[in-house]
């Protein structure tokens, strides 16, 4: 038996609800990791720029740096940070699982083993700045101890500092970007905010590696380095260098692999559950059940159109699988295309009256009538796909 809804289903917002409402109907997943990202990248810019002021002075990077530790100390400033850090990681690992496919464009793959590498370049840092006060009571240490010990002691340290600067600024450059190359501002703020982020890195380098050199002149005199450079104890140092360099290792490695680990369950559930033939005009492809138009053509490459305005309602916290009646669906897209002011337009096919109703972006340019960046700005898509669910 063979039902077809009607063949456009125009979605428009109809009646208007509380502000609060629709604001908390348009938060999902990627925008907490967007927040958790930008309170990251905050400190990172604080971080940074303290470097950078070392191209002036020493006392001027410890001056910044008392401020600095002041705020990020704060214990709710201090609680959203490391909240904010584990939830954003959290949610890249979920990204992964979730991810049908790894047809990775070259800037998402980049983004992706960055984001992967921080947490292994920054376990010793983390280790010396913020273990030794957790476990042993110790003050924050000052750049003296730091610069001190990684140019004096330890130089190899100095490369693995300059290339985590390197990786977690780009990282977060490339996030700023997927957010705000959108913007109506985009256009005009690119060649100040690409200034910024050419030239905070190699300034903060430079500021880094004159302050090293003021402290190693200052250590020379036994009294100032009696005052500025206290050194870890062996026994606490071997504590903290067992957590960072040996377990940290073990458990982040052991994180990922459960990741594809969970994805091979998936499949295998998947499998078993049944699959479902998707129709295209040239070709038809096999998916198991559950799965969006848009995650089946990225799957096998099959071309579509306005793939994002999908990812927009899924954004939303939409599905776009729904097994319900005509009128709930166009209930549910409503609601999530409302605080973006989306019109969507869809055609929804099923072979069995049980079988769910899936929506795609085939021919997004019969839908659009705008320009190029006014479709950017305003999402439309319709869709013609069709199901068969085969037991």
């Amino acid at each position: 038996m063979t039902l077809q809804a009607p063949a456009i289903v125009d979605v428009r917002p109809v009646d208007p609800t509380s502000g609060l409402a629709t604001w908390l109907r348009g938060i999902g997943v990627r925008q907490v990791r967007l927040v958790c990202g930008l309170i990251m990248f905050s400190y990172i810019f604080s971080h940074f720029f303290n470097h950078a002021l070392g191209n002036f002075s020493y006392d001027t990077m410890e001056a910044w740096l008392r401020f600095h530790v002041w705020w990020w100390r704060i214990p709710a400033v201090n609680f959203a940070l490391y909240a904010a850090a584990t939830t954003h990681f959290s949610l890249g690992l979920w990204a992964l699982y979730q991810r049908r496919h790894f047809r990775y464009t070259v800037i998402e793959i980049t983004q992706l083993i960055l984001g992967l590498s921080i947490p292994l370049l920054i376990a010793s840092h983390l280790g010396v700045m913020r273990l030794g006060g957790l476990l042993f009571g110790r003050d924050p240490p000052h750049y003296a101890i730091v610069l001190f010990a990684y140019w004096a002691s330890r130089p190899y340290m100095v490369g693995v500092q300059f290339l985590l600067l390197t990786v977690a600024w780009t990282h977060a450059c490339i996030g700023l970007y997927f957010w705000l190359r959108l913007k109506p501002f985009f256009k005009w703020a690119a060649p100040f905010l690409l200034a910024i982020a050419v030239l905070l890195p190699p300034l903060a380098m430079t500021g880094t590696h004159r302050g090293a050199h003021e402290v190693t002149e200052l250590a020379a005199q036994p009294q100032w380095r009696a005052e500025h450079i206290k050194f870890t104890p062996p026994p606490q140092r071997s504590v903290i260098d067992e957590i960072t360099l040996f377990y940290f290792p073990i458990f982040y490695g052991s994180a990922i692999v459960l990741v594809f680990v969970a994805r091979g369950v998936r499949a295998l559930l998947e499998s078993r559950r049944g699959m479902i033939t998707v129709s295209y005009p040239n070709r038809r492809v096999r998916v198991p059940k559950g799965l969006s138009i848009l995650e089946a053509s990225l799957r096998f490459n099959v071309p579509h159109a306005s793939g994002a305005a999908c990812e927009c309602l899924r954004r939303q916290g939409a599905m776009l699988n729904l097994p319900c009646s005509y009128r709930e669906r166009s209930r549910r897209v409503a609601a999530a295309v409302r605080p973006r002011g989306i019109r969507a337009c869809a055609r929804w096919r099923r072979r069995q009256p049980g079988d769910p109703a899936c929506m795609s972006a085939s021919t997004a340019n019969r839908c659009s009538r705008h320009s190029p960046a006014a479709r950017q700005r305003r999402r439309r898509f319709c869709s013609q796909p069709e199901t068969r669910q085969h037991r």
